[in-house]
């Protein structure tokens, strides 16, 4: 953990010298690489990745990414020379990280390092560690950020959302595949098929309902108690 927050630390420290140059301030997205030849931003998958409620942008440039997760990094070189460059992203080791078709995916708990690769001379730029983390722990929100309700009425509809914390209580980002079951009375049910990191859940009958969510080894339940609508 030291290492890694060192290493991140070095990163901070030759970027604010090369803002001080004339570079360009970082988007939320973005973390400085730690040569401090440029930034690498946080690229989204779609909105399975809890970074990435509208599936587009990145809220910020994570601390962490969950184990399991598939997650896509990119990188922007500062002032480069000439016409701007493709980089490739490798990862250092395959110990915290494996290389997907498109991104990467969270393996096991360890900072990763990633490497900037120019494609045009395969030099490699600059460097990031990027920490992965186990889940410990997932709870459902809802679109406007508040806990799935637990108490509905007959045709009312909530849309909810996964988030993983690891055992410290940190958010987790990543695009993980999470698994839904209803049990008990049919007083819920479900919109969409598993796997899947958003749910439309709907009240169909008055009864009461087990939701289940699981992700990996992870499983959170939830008592659902649906009544008459209100007339």
């Amino acid at each position: 953990m030291a290492t890694g927050l060192a290493l991140r630390l070095v990163g901070l420290v030759s970027v604010w010298a090369c803002v001080a140059c004339g570079a360009d301030a970082l988007d939320p997205d973005q973390s400085p690489g730690e040569l401090g030849n440029g930034a690498f931003r946080y690229e989204c998958f779609d909105t399975e990745d809890a970074a990435c409620p509208d599936g587009l942008t990145a809220e910020e440039f994570p601390d962490s990414v969950a184990v399991g997760s598939r997650f896509q990094i990119s990188y922007e070189e500062f002032d480069p020379s000439g016409p701007t460059s493709a980089f490739k992203i490798e990862a250092a080791s395959n110990v915290f990280v494996k290389r997907l078709d498109k991104g990467f995916e969270g393996i096991s708990g360890g900072f990763a390092g990633l490497f900037a690769r120019r494609t045009s001379d395969s030099t490699i730029i600059d460097i990031i560690h990027l920490r992965v983390a186990d889940i410990a722990e997932l709870e459902l929100r809802t679109d406007d950020n508040k806990p799935l309700r637990v108490a509905m009425r007959v045709g009312e509809t909530q849309s909810v959302r996964t988030r993983t914390y690891d055992k410290s209580g940190n958010k987790l980002a990543g695009a993980n595949d999470f698994y839904w079951k209803v049990t008990g009375d049919k007083a819920v049910a479900l919109e969409f098929a598993s796997p899947s990191a958003v749910m439309d859940i709907t009240a169909a009958q008055v009864g009461t309902s087990e939701l289940s969510v699981t992700v990996g080894e992870v499983e959170n339940l939830y008592t659902i108690t649906v009544e008459e609508a209100a007339q």
